[in-house]
Order: C-alpha cells, then structure tokens, then sequence
C-alpha cells in the first residue's frame, strides 16, 4: 500500500477483499443480497508501517481489492489490473496505489483591499451523466476574520469556486419576532478570476496532492431587501430560499428571515439585479417567480407554496416480437438463465439543473404501470430506458414525447398520465471495432436519424481483451437508420444536448430492420 505520487508506503489503510459470484453462485449471490445480506467471502486488513497487507485461507476464485485511507482518494481496483484478480494459487507483490487528496486555500478582500469575513465559497464540478451535463458542489468553506478560507478532501480533477454571498441560512422564528440584523453590504456573486457565469469561469485544477490557489477581489456595494410572504405554508417544515441569475445554478440565499405563524419572509444582502427566487418546503412543497431587485429593494411579493404532485403512467406492450426470438449462444454453465429480459420501460424526468425525479417504479403497483413522485411544479424532460423492446409511440396529454420529450407540470393541477407503447424485439447493431477501445469509460453511441425516437442510445464496453478488435452489441432498437461514434471515453460527451450531436463528425451510418441484426465495421475513435 503506497502514495501513488512520491510511492511512500501508507499504513493504516483499510484494506478489503471481496469474492465475486460464479455463475453457480449468481442465484445465492441475489437473494443474499434481496434480504439486505452482503454475500461472499468479504475481508479486511490494516497495512502495516511498511504498507503491507495479507489474508490468509482464501479459496480458489476472482476477488476484487479496494482500500481507503483518510486523505485519500478511494480505489476500487489494483492499478493496472483490470477487472478481479484470478486466484488460483498463493499470490503476493499485488500493490495497491492510493492517490492523496488535494486543496484549494485562498482569501477574499473588497475593493479597497480590506479582507470580508463570512463569506461563503461553493467549489463546483461540472459531470456528464447519462449524456447530460449536471453541476455538483461537494465542498464548501466560510472565510474567517481575514478573509481566509481553505476547500480541502478534493479528488482530482477540475473545480470552479464561487463566491457565492453571506453564510447564515435561513432564520425561523414565531409570531411577530425580532429578525436578525444582516450586513447592509453585499456583492454580486462572482467565480474566481472575476467570470459571472460557470460557461465564462476558468477551472482549477487539482492533482493529486496539490495545493491551489483561487484569491477573490469583490466588490461591495449597498444591498437591497426582498420583503413577501409565502402562501400555503405548512406548520414544522423548513423552507429555504435560492435565487437565480444568468442561468446559473440556485443557491440558497444566505440571509433570510422567516415567520413560520405568518409566512412573511426578509431577504437581505441582495444585490440590485433579475432573479428567479425560489422557495422550496421540504419534499413537499415548491414556489418559484421572476423578481426585479431595486436599489430600493421590493416588498408586497406573494410567492405560493404548491405541492408536489406525482406523475403516472402505463406500458402497453402490442404484439409478439416479429419472426424467432435471437438468443446469443451462452456457456454451459449458464443454459439456465434466460438471456432474453422481458419488455418493459424505466421512466425518469429531468430537470433543467439536471436533477431526476425518482425513477423505479413501486413494485407493489400494477404489471405494467409506474409513478414518480415528489415532482415540483416546472418543467422537465422525459427520458426511458428500455429492456426486451422498443417504443412506438409515447405520450403525455396531448404531447408526443418521441418528437418532443419536454412537459411542464402545472400549478394546482393533477398531470395527465404518460401513455406508452411497446413492442417487443427490434433490431441489433453488432459492431467491429478497431483498433480496440479501453474497457473503462468507452463505447458506442447510436444516434437516430429520425426525428420521432427515444433519442441516442450509449453502450458501454465490457471487459477488454488483448485483441485489436473488439465486438459490441446495441439492441431492442426501432427501426431506422442510425449514425454510430466509437468513444474511447464518453464520461465527457454531453450526447442528450442537439447542439453537441450536430457538432459530432466521423460517423458511420447503419440502418437497422425489426428483427434483424446490422453488422458494421467502426474503425474511427471519437476522444
């Protein structure tokens, strides 16, 4: 066990071994898990002084290593092994790598150089998840009475820090009461290097074990107060505040006061701007509206409360899959497992900020349907995932959601069902790839060229192997002509975005009939 950077031996690392299933041991392996047991040979080790490890009386089979360390970064695999480790016989020299953590340490000072306390800085990331791009913030410091502030546990990779207003939350109290006082100063939130919004900002960049800086010069200025009160307020819930600017990501307003007997609520320190101010209660309940902030401020506001609604829906499967079912060719061992899934759909929505409503559906509800709950009013997009088949037609109200996937859920209204239909089969794409591509990270994107679909399909590769061509299938797709990328890494692609799929260039175009299988040849790679 070593520092992958200066390879100094770590003691004191959790070092944990896990037996993955055989396929004789699948059906154990899943109701172990079922019942909330974790199955399989599972041990664990602390390195010594010298970073060593070992465990003893293990049997024949494929385990996989992970360790953690504080400081660390958490690894899940021996560096330069891919996928379990095959053991056989006693093996020793299998050395685990732990990359260290890094910093980001900085000050914030006003426009006359004088440092600001209480100050709060969000360190962002930018992700590509199922091809969309979503925006996280993991870490988060207060400046000090100097103006200092340190991030620190961050990963590797590319941060871009905000400040982003006062710290202080929101304060609830009854009745009348007696708000808290706030700073009569306040500044437009800004990213380091001066940018107002994340497209203009330019990323830190942390490597393992790095230390950065991101110094903050803001400019404050006079602040204005937002003065409301908040309709159909429950009794015990907390609200917070956000306010929007320049399509940036909300965050929470800093300094709030709030009536819960009255609902009247105080934002101060807010800067003279447009904002979309939204109030959120709990799970529950959801406000939002387009404010103009004056030096003045503005009072008088009413901003309703409406409550989270739960979207329904049903897949109608119609017909039998068109000609004989293709089964692929299985090794002995696994002649008992059905290779064909059966046909259902997986359906989510997606906000604007890339949040999802929640996805599976309620088991304990009827063959065929599905809701998702805890949806607040706005809009959305409509995704699926689909198994055993593909769509032919999906609906929401009157919306066709296979040529325009968007739906706005309405204030005060209970939201039609989402009404699909399904056929079982389609066709398959089998490609050839070469020269190959890394088994972390990389695979095809299948693109439809006609414009009614469920929109591009990313199959990731499997396990790698030491020849230069690599096959991989795409299946249970409509039929239709379809445009194919190979991606040596595709965590990057924002492949739901049109913008980005027009930009895309080095396809090959393959045409895929019900039933059927379309081989093809990818000899491009897309990086």
């Amino acid at each position: 066990m070593v520092n992958s950077e200066t390879g100094e031996p770590l003691r004191n690392a959790v070092v944990t071994l896990a037996k993955t299933p055989t396929p004789q041991e699948m059906s154990e392996f899943q109701e172990a898990m079922k019942s909330g047991r974790i199955p399989g040979v599972r041990k664990s080790a602390l390195s010594g002084t010298s970073g060593e490890y070992q465990f003893t009386g293990l049997k024949e089979g494929q385990y996989m290593v992970n360790a953690q360390k504080p400081g660390y970064v958490r690894r899940f695999d021996v560096e330069g092994q891919q996928g379990p480790i095959a053991l056989s016989a006693s093996i020793s020299n299998i050395t685990v790598k732990l990359a260290p953590l890094g910093v980001i340490e900085s000050t914030v000072t006003d426009q006359n150089g004088e440092p600001i306390d209480s100050v709060k800085i969000e360190a962002y990331r930018r992700q590509i998840v199922d091809g969309a791009r979503s925006i996280s913030s993991n870490h988060s410091a207060v400046c000090n009475d100097r103006g200092a502030f340190r991030i620190w546990g961050l990963d590797p990779g590319q941060y871009y820090l905000k400040a982003s207003g006062r710290n202080g939350g929101t304060y609830m109290f009854l009745g009348q009461g007696t708000p808290r006082p706030s700073s009569w100063l306040s500044f437009v939130p800004v990213y380091a290097g001066g940018a107002r919004t994340l497209d203009s900002a330019t990323p830190i960049t942390i490597a393992a074990g790095t230390q950065a800086r991101a110094d903050f010069k803001l400019n404050l200025a006079p602040s204005a107060t937002i003065r409301g009160i908040v309709e159909n307020l429950a009794p015990n819930q907390r609200v917070t505040f956000s306010l929007r600017q320049d399509g940036e990501e909300p965050a929470e307003d800093s300094r709030v006061n709030l009536s819960v007997t009255t609902g009247r609520f105080e934002i101060t320190a807010v800067p003279p701007g447009d904002y979309i101010l939204t109030a959120v209660e709990g799970q529950v309940a959801r406000g939002e509206l387009p404010v103009h902030v004056v030096e003045g401020g503005l009072s008088g506001l009413t901003v309703p409360l409406w409550p989270a609604v739960t979207v329904t829906g049903t897949v109608h499967n119609i017909g039998p899959a068109p000609g004989p079912a293709q089964k692929k060719p299985v090794p002995d061992d696994l002649e008992d497992f059905d290779s064909t899934p059966e046909p259902g759909c997986q359906v989510t929505l997606r906000a604007p900020d890339g949040q999802r409503g929640p996805g599976p559906r309620d088991p304990t509800a009827p063959a065929g349907t599905f809701s998702i709950s805890n949806i607040f009013v706005g809009h959305y997009r409509v995704e699926f995932w689909c198994t055993g088949g593909y769509i032919t037609s999906a609906t929401y109200g009157t919306n066709d959601l296979l040529s325009n996937p968007a739906i706005t859920i309405e204030p005060g209204g209970t939201p039609p069902p989402i009404e699909i239909a399904m056929r079982p089969g389609g066709g398959t794409i089998h490609a050839n790839i070469a020269p190959s591509l890394p088994n972390r990270g990389g695979g095809v994107l299948a693109v439809p060229t006609f414009s009614s679909s469920t929109g591009p399909r990313f199959q990731p590769m499997g396990i790698a192997d030491d020849s230069d061509d690599q096959e991989l299938e795409i299946s249970n797709l409509a039929p239709g002509d379809y445009m194919l990328y190979a991606f040596s890494t595709a965590d990057q692609i924002e492949y739901r975005n049109p913008a980005v799929l027009e930009s895309l260039t080095g396809g090959t175009t393959v045409h895929v009939d019900d039933g059927k299988t379309s081989e093809v040849k990818l000899n491009a790679v897309v990086k």
